[in-house]
């Protein structure tokens, strides 16, 4: 009896053994088995990546500069990519200093030809970073109390505070802030120092202050995934009263200007989270002459000259034009005058120089 009972334990042992095999060979194979089945290597594929955004990106180690396309490989599995790939942004903070920034993932095919990417959508945080423009004369320092705090300074993909304290005139240096701190940072020229005054600052957010002599003013202030776009700017006008309607043509007269000058300056609405530091000041002035021979009718001119100005203080202007057109019906005056302020290229050249600082 028991060699007969070891004899049928036998038998339904190897039973079961064979029952159970295939399904543990197919999980072997990479199928799918369920939510723990990890995709197997296949080969690699090319991909048209097409970066519209500002910022130069790399995929898998494989760079595409900003706005523009390029080809890269990437490898395939035999179902979709498992996480798919990160995008990683490089957002720059000043002309030496990037931020490289995980953005977007996206999951592609090996059959896919091409992707686009976009501007980034930066769900981590990456920290505020304050820019400091020197406009004096001597080195300065940032300085939070008695502690002096060293600028920013790259090391491979990493930023660390580890570079200078003390930078010369005409240098922009970055550093990393705490919203904690905002309200404590001083700037040392010498024995003299000068407060700077930043809003609540917020995570993801760049800050740009400008220093001289007479006072460190902030002059930008933005999402990090909005660096590099066009700084925004209010319509201000100065002079005579005008109605809407006027005022809409000196408007025209000025977007275009903006466009045929690929001007980096918007006059749009910006979106809440964006202030506005800069403005267009237009000033229009006309004086109506009685008849005189030999038209023997009204004559009117019209002096218009425009201004761009950042924190109230102008920094670019432009000379001022006299229009005169015979009657006394201002239209074709300020039409001619906003003609002037749109082919006004050496204008829009001096704006551009402001806006990429």
């Amino acid at each position: 009896m028991k060699k007969h009972s070891v004899f049928q334990y036998f038998t339904l042992t190897v039973l079961l053994l064979l029952f159970f095999a295939p399904s543990c060979s197919t999980a072997g194979r990479g199928q799918d088995s369920g939510s723990n089945s990890i995709p197997q290597y296949d080969r690699d594929f090319s991909i048209v990546v097409i970066n519209n955004s500002n910022y130069d990106i790399s995929i898998n180690n494989q760079r595409v500069p900003a706005d523009s396309r390029g080809t890269v490989r990437l490898p395939a599995y035999e179902n979709e990519l498992t996480g798919g790939f990160d995008i990683m942004y490089e957002i720059p903070l000043s002309d030496s200093i990037s931020l490289l920034c995980r953005g977007d993932n996206k999951k592609l095919r090996s059959d896919q030809k091409e992707v686009e990417i976009d501007k980034p959508v930066l769900t981590d945080g990456f920290g505020s970073y304050l820019v400091v423009v020197n406009r004096g004369k001597n080195s300065i320092t940032l300085a939070r109390g008695n502690a002096r705090i060293p600028t920013l300074e790259r090391q491979g993909n990493y930023l660390t505070s580890g570079g200078q304290y003390e930078f010369s005139p005409g240098v922009k240096a970055v550093y990393r802030i705490h919203p904690d701190n905002a309200d404590q940072f001083e700037i040392e020229d010498g024995q003299k120092r000068t407060a700077v005054i930043l809003p609540q600052t917020r995570d993801n957010y760049l800050y740009k202050v400008e220093y001289s002599p007479q006072s460190a003013v902030l002059f930008d202030a933005r999402p990090l995934a909005m660096i590099g776009e066009p700084i925004y700017a209010a319509v201000e006008f100065r002079g005579r009263s005008l109605s809407d309607a006027e005022k809409n043509i000196f408007i025209q007269g000025l977007q275009r200007g903006i466009q045929n000058n690929n001007a980096l300056v918007q006059i749009t609405p910006p979106p809440p989270e964006v202030q506005i530091f800069h403005s267009f000041v237009i000033t229009v002035n006309t004086m109506i002459r009685p008849p005189s021979p030999p038209a023997n009718t009204e004559l009117i001119q019209c002096d218009v000259s425009i201004a761009f100005a950042r924190n109230g203080t102008t920094v670019q202007q432009s000379e001022q034009k006299r229009i005169s057109e015979l009657g006394s019906y201002t239209d074709r005056a300020f039409s001619l005058a906003a003609n002037f302020i749109r082919d006004n290229g050496a204008f829009f050249q001096g704006v551009n120089e402001i806006a990429a600082q």
